[in-house]
């Protein structure tokens, strides 16, 4: 399901790194309006949808309105994830990641140090190995500030904006850090 981004996004850069076949999506950069700061937030899901340059989903919409208007020291966010496969429904049993997209994750951890994580408590959907996967990115996030949304009572997994107490529009709550 296609969304429009939210009206403080900088739309005319917005910048989305497709592989040539379009079925992965390694990054998506988005700028805010009104944000005279270079800082950057980059956050981390399951697996992306099609969103780009010209539309978004509701989790990466809620993602705009709520780093906007609760963390108003970032200027942008860098949309990340897991697994590079554009499989919103988790149906695909292989070509999950490529090389290129992979290299991609290890430079933008790398050359930045903010990191909310958002890909939920889902340990394994499908061909899909959540943890495993967040396994052998950990060592490269050791040194980085890494945050989750602030669920009360929330176990220790970083919740997704579609968790039954946000349901991709409550924006009331903070962010809390997270150590791994």
């Amino acid at each position: 399901m296609t969304v429009p981004h939210f009206e403080q996004v900088d739309i005319l850069n917005i910048i989305a790194n497709f592989t040539e076949d379009m079925s992965h999506r390694s990054s998506l950069i988005i700028p805010f309006l009104n944000r005279s700061n270079d800082k950057t937030l980059c956050i981390i899901g399951q697996n992306p949808s099609d969103a780009n340059e010209h539309h978004a989903d509701k989790t990466l919409k809620y993602l705009e309105i709520f780093v906007y208007k609760n963390l108003p020291e970032y200027s942008r966010i860098i949309m990340l994830n897991l697994y590079s496969r554009i499989d919103t429904e988790k149906k695909s049993l292989s070509d999950l990641e490529r090389t290129e997209t992979y290299n991609e994750l290890v430079k933008n951890i790398k050359e930045n140090n903010d990191f909310l994580l958002v890909f939920g408590a889902s340990k394994k959907d499908g061909a899909y190995n959540f943890h495993s996967k967040f396994d052998d990115i950990k060592a490269q996030l050791k040194e980085k500030k890494l945050f989750k949304i602030n669920l009360k009572n929330s176990t220790e997994y970083p919740p997704h904006p579609g968790n039954p107490k946000i349901t991709y529009s409550n924006l009331n709550y903070g962010i809390n850090s997270f150590t791994i």
